[in-house]
């Protein structure tokens, strides 16, 4: 008869310890353990707890390979879930095997655990636990998450319809959540004190908020057919884009609109270019050519004098 001391860690924050009944299964080489419950005096699997138990067997189970952590009802306590960090096995002879979790445990069921080792396929080819183990996680998470088409020529999206079908691992924690929530509350209060949302002004046409100097249009036509460069044997492109901007209160001019081309190019040129960089760009070029023609007419006028 050996005894193996195991211990089990629950995670270290809020709602994560449980109720439930925990039993386990050593699972080795050699033979398979019965189920034992971990259960000490008092209330086990409290947040953070990094508790011990002893499991007596009466044959040498070998190399443990596998444990099977068995979450079950208890009393007239109503379902949770539980979030197991790592489980850890001490043999009778002193080895110690090492099985990472680090997930949630939902509701009623059984979890498989191997020992964490990295171990890829190959190495699992002579331990059929081991092959069986992968292969039942593999079917489990094509189970629980797939894909679906939400319309016709969009990425693909979650098979889910709300957050809360998801699955315990995929969503954020209570913590996580529920700073989320206060942050958007507190930005909505924030939009109400500032007179957004108990605003009973409206501006539907575009001509109304002309009307106050504030929109202004940059027209940059007369670089259209303008001819470019070629830089390292690369052709270069010139665009005659419309910008649409508006005057801020705090005398900052921002662009709501831009459009790059009057007419659709070709889709190559549409590559080269970076929306944001056309009135930036297009400023300074429109400036130059502007200037070049003074300057030339300047000239010519002198020369023509003298």
């Amino acid at each position: 008869m050996g005894v193996y001391k195991v211990r089990v860690a629950t995670g270290n924050f809020l709602l994560a310890g449980t109720f439930s009944s925990i039993s386990i299964t050593l699972v080795g080489t050699h033979e398979e353990s019965d189920k034992k419950p971990l259960d000490n005096w008092g209330k086990d699997f409290n947040p953070g707890a990094v508790e011990e138990f002893k499991l007596c067997c009466r044959r040498w189970l070998g190399d443990i390979v596998l444990v099977r952590l068995h979450k079950e009802p208890y009393s007239f306590y109503p379902t949770d879930n539980w979030y197991c960090s790592f489980v850890e096995v001490v043999s009778p002879h002193g080895q110690t095997y090492r099985f990472p979790c680090y997930q949630w445990v939902e509701g009623y069921r059984t979890l498989e655990l191997r020992e964490g080792k990295g171990q890829t396929v190959c190495d699992d080819a002579d331990c059929p636990l081991l092959l069986e183990q992968r292969q039942a996680e593999l079917t489990h998470r094509r189970e629980s998450y797939g894909w679906k088409d939400y319309a016709p020529g969009l990425p693909r999206c979650l098979a889910v319809e709300n957050v809360i079908e998801l699955d315990c691992n995929a969503m954020y924690s209570f913590t996580k959540s529920t700073n989320f929530l206060l942050r958007g509350g507190n930005a909505e209060v924030e939009l109400w004190l500032k007179g957004f949302l108990s605003c009973t002004n409206s501006w539907a046409k575009l001509e109304d908020i002309n009307k106050k100097g504030n929109i202004f249009l940059a027209d940059y036509k007369i670089l259209e057919g303008v001819p470019a460069n070629t830089i390292n044997g690369y052709q270069q492109y010139i665009a005659a884009p419309l910008c649409l901007l508006h005057l801020q209160p705090s005398g900052e001019l921002v662009p709501i609109a831009i459009q790059a081309f009057v007419d659709l190019p070709p889709v190559e040129v549409v590559e080269k270019f970076s929306a944001k960089k056309f009135p930036i760009g297009r400023h300074r070029l429109g400036h130059a050519k502007i200037f070049g023609i003074n300057s030339d007419k300047i000239l010519f006028k002198n020369l023509g004098k003298g």
